[in-house]
């Protein structure tokens, strides 16, 4: 596969959603290649992951990318405690609309959406304990951008 012979999967850390996102993007970027060697090498073909799971595959990057894009956004500058505490408002709304299927996330595949649902309980608990420093509050009711 000579197109493709120099590429490596897109990797970072196992608990990033970007690492998720950027393996399932690259994959479902080649999957035609992936199609195409499997068709010459039919021992391998049960390594092809089925409709239903390029579906599934599909789907969850859909429900990454947001995601991926609110951390490229903190990681572009020095975030601030105003700042941080914006992007947990933007993680908290993000999330419940993928559990709730709201919006572009309304054909999300219900085991999805319960997968996040059981995310959702940890970034809670992260949330709650971030409102527990009155300073993020000050910070951002402080900061004149705001």
């Amino acid at each position: 596969m000579p197109k493709i012979i120099n590429r490596h999967s897109i990797y970072n850390v196992d608990t990033r959603w970007n690492s998720a996102y950027n393996i399932i993007e690259q994959f479902l970027e080649l999957l035609n290649k992936y199609t195409q060697f499997v068709d010459k090498h039919l021992a391998v073909k049960c390594l092809l992951p089925t409709e239903r799971e390029i579906i599934a595959l599909q789907q969850l990057a859909f429900v990454l990318k947001p995601f991926k894009t609110i951390t490229l956004k903190v990681l572009e500058f020095q975030p601030s405690l105003a700042c941080t505490l914006e992007q947990y408002w933007d993680l908290n709304a993000e999330l419940k609309a993928v559990i709730n299927g709201k919006g572009s996330y309304a054909l999300i595949d219900q085991t999805l959406q319960n997968a996040f649902k059981v995310e959702y309980k940890k970034f809670i608990k992260y949330r709650d304990l971030l409102a527990e420093i009155p300073m993020v509050y000050a910070a951002h009711i402080i900061n004149p951008r705001c």
